[in-house]
């Protein structure tokens, strides 16, 4: 009688946990947006933080002020360039997907002639087929998506949204920490604690990075399209700066846009716009990246374009801004848990150097 009541209760038991686990999977599928927003606002709180503890080592500023021009710092960061590039990026986008056929046409006859010569053919059906898919899905947000009222209240609100999610958690980051503590028992909270600091630093040098990287490459490669006139010059920039998101790969896919126009329509173009390509990556890479970005996120680039696809293809835009950073918070907390198995007195440095690469003398050169 006792072993049918034990064996029913652990029946009752593992029913009530895997209805619980469904629950949560149900809860988080319906809710993935809404997570991913407030993941994107922990790591824009984790850059104000950054540009606070700044101010207040340099300036000798109080945490108040530190706070508000981080804050108002962060804002303009993201804002101005936005407003600024809007109106001729939306513009030139729709001259440029009017002029897709006739591109299209030029690159056709182009490899054609060239792979001709070869006794190589081409098939063009391939080519249309992928401008069409490309086409029909930036048709829609250049030419009045982000007109839509409805869509339009709801977009700016989830922004707004953000931002101040962010600022609460910025100016008051021990409050939420300690917050999350209270869900973890006594004996875990020294790992909690440990993990959080070691993904607030491995995503202070990511996010710095990414967005120094990001406005840097765009403004310089925007700035060079314009000096030699080439036509949809804010489009391939804003794009330079946007594919900074994929690692090592990324600039050289944003660079193939322009390659590719200026070969088919402006032929004379087409060197300048590689001058251009190689001096960015130049300076990017010896300059900009050794001097500012002192510490670089070490993940290999396989897995990072591999994560960015993935994430790509489950959560959307979403998923590609985030696709790194989720990847640094399940690495982060595997190489803990890891670590706190193997030896629990383990010190912090030691877990956070498995995370950071800090370039050498032979990186650098």
């Amino acid at each position: 009688m006792n072993d049918m009541k034990k064996f029913r209760d652990k029946v009752v038991l593992t029913i009530l946990i895997i209805g619980f686990f469904a629950l949560l999977v149900y809860i988080v599928f319906h809710t993935v947006h809404l997570l991913l927003m407030l993941f994107l606002a922990g790591i824009l709180a984790i850059f104000i933080r950054s540009m606070s503890t700044f101010f207040q080592k340099k300036w000798k500023w109080n945490s108040r002020l530190s706070n508000g021009v981080s804050i108002f710092a962060l804002i303009a960061f993201i804002v101005l360039p936005f407003a600024l590039v809007w109106a001729p990026f939306t513009r030139q986008t729709q001259g440029l997907l009017k002029a897709l056929p006739s591109i299209i046409g030029s690159l056709e006859d182009y490899l054609i002639l060239h792979l001709g010569k070869y006794g190589l053919t081409f098939d063009s059906i391939s080519l249309n087929s992928i401008f069409d898919t490309i086409t029909n899905s930036i048709q829609p947000i250049v030419s009045g998506a982000f007109t839509a009222v409805g869509y339009g209240i709801d977009a700016v609100a989830k922004v707004i949204l953000t931002f101040f999610i962010a600022a609460f958690i910025a100016v008051a980051p021990k409050e939420y920490s300690s917050a999350l503590k209270d869900f973890f028992p006594p004996k875990m909270r020294s790992f909690f604690k440990n993990f959080i600091h070691d993904l607030n630093t491995l995503l202070q040098h990511w996010i710095v990075g990414l967005l120094l990287a990001m406005l840097f490459v765009g403004s310089l490669a925007t700035l060079g399209y314009w000096v030699i006139g080439l036509k949809y010059f804010v489009v391939f920039g804003v794009i330079a700066g946007f594919m900074e998101i994929i690692p090592y790969f990324g600039p050289t896919i944003a660079a193939g846009f322009p390659v590719l126009y200026a070969l088919t329509q402006e032929p004379s173009k087409a060197i300048p716009v590689l001058i251009i390509f190689l001096f960015i990556q130049f300076i990017e890479n010896y300059l900009f990246i050794p001097f500012l970005w002192k510490k670089q996120v070490n993940i290999p680039p396989a897995i990072s374009i591999f994560i960015i696809i993935l994430f790509g293809q489950l959560l959307g835009f979403l998923g590609i801004l985030l696709a790194i950073p989720i990847f640094l918070v399940t690495r982060t907390l595997s190489i803990h848990i890891y670590k706190s198995q193997q030896n629990p007195d383990i010190k912090e440095p030691e877990i956070i150097s498995h995370l950071i690469k800090v370039p050498d003398d032979a990186d650098k050169q």
